[in-house]
């Protein structure tokens, strides 16, 4: 299992200081670790490559739908 954080630096940062407090990273099997993507294309890419992986998005960096831009 690998878990993906996508976000700003801030968002990162902070949600490693989680997984450090959890253990997280520990835990982790030989196999699984923790990557910082930093495009929107890195992100696209490695949900296709494994959709079952977890995958941490800012909000922020969440694309929200307007009802100005939809028309």
């Amino acid at each position: 299992m690998t878990i993906y954080i996508y976000g700003s630096e801030s968002f990162k940062s902070e949600i490693n200081a989680v997984l450090r407090h959890s253990n997280i990273k520990f835990r982790l099997d030989d196999k699984g670790e923790v990557k910082e993507l930093k495009t929107l294309e890195e992100l696209k890419a490695a949900i296709e490559e494994n959709p079952n992986n977890i995958y941490l998005i800012d909000d922020s960096k969440i694309i929200k739908k307007n009802i100005l831009t939809d028309k």
